[in-house]
């Protein structure tokens, strides 16, 4: 196996462990505003390779592959050099971004949408087209160690923040390759049945897991951040 990026999960849940968003019953007050900037902050500061699955960022909107020629000359995969990247797991190519930057957290970072082989082979040249860079990780599923060594050997990233959802973090942990855990959880308690915890799957091979406990740290306005190290 070749070198690979560190791997945190970094999410930012309840008190009952569901991941927050925007959802317009959430509450809003000081106490996740508080919670979400420290979130936000650790992001920046310490995850500034970070990235999510493709429903995170899905819009609805798909490239239009209309006349792209997949024979056209590629520059090919790419690690681009700016300060922060945000890694897209994109496995078919659904996504269709506007610009080649995700503006999240008043910070642009550069978008590196992540593939499988199985996405459409005009693909590739219609990223180009647009200035977004690609990366392969796996031939008819993601293959999240492949990923991790890619990005250290393009890149040179040493330590890679994966922010969810579900689904894309619990791939991760099965593929062994979850270095860390960080949470920020913010006092509130969401209480409903239907959202998301920051771990999700109908697919248990290699669960349960077990971290041993890190850091525990209380923050100004109630925030918690727990800190959990591969055993």
């Amino acid at each position: 196996m070749g070198k690979r990026a560190r791997c945190t999960i970094h999410m930012y849940t309840t008190i009952d462990g569901k991941i927050v968003t925007d959802l317009l019953h959430y509450p809003d007050g000081p106490e996740t505003d508080e919670a979400g900037t420290l979130y936000d902050d650790i992001t920046f500061s310490e995850g500034k390779k970070w990235g999510c699955g493709r429903t995170t960022f899905d819009t609805g909107r798909r490239p239009d592959l209309t006349g792209i020629d997949p024979s056209m000359p590629l520059r090919g995969e790419e690690v681009p050099g700016d300060e922060y990247l945000c890694f897209a797991f994109d496995r078919f190519g659904k996504i269709d971004w506007e610009t080649p930057f995700n503006p999240y957290g008043g910070r642009a970072s550069r978008v590196v949408e992540v593939l499988t082989r199985r996405a459409d082979p005009r693909l590739p040249a219609y990223l180009e087209k647009k200035g977004i860079a690609y990366l392969f990780a796996g031939e008819d599923d993601l293959d999240p160690r492949l990923f991790l060594e890619k990005i250290h050997r393009f890149g040179e990233i040493d330590d890679f923040y994966l922010c969810g959802g579900p689904e894309i973090n619990a791939a991760f942990l099965r593929a062994g390759v979850v270095d860390a855990i960080s949470l920020v959880v913010c006092p509130g308690i969401q209480g409903g049945r239907k959202e998301l915890t920051f771990v999700g799957t109908d697919d248990l091979e290699g669960f349960p897991l077990y971290f041993e406990p890190a850091e525990a740290k209380i923050y100004p306005g109630g925030a918690l951040l727990l800190l959990y190290r591969k055993k």
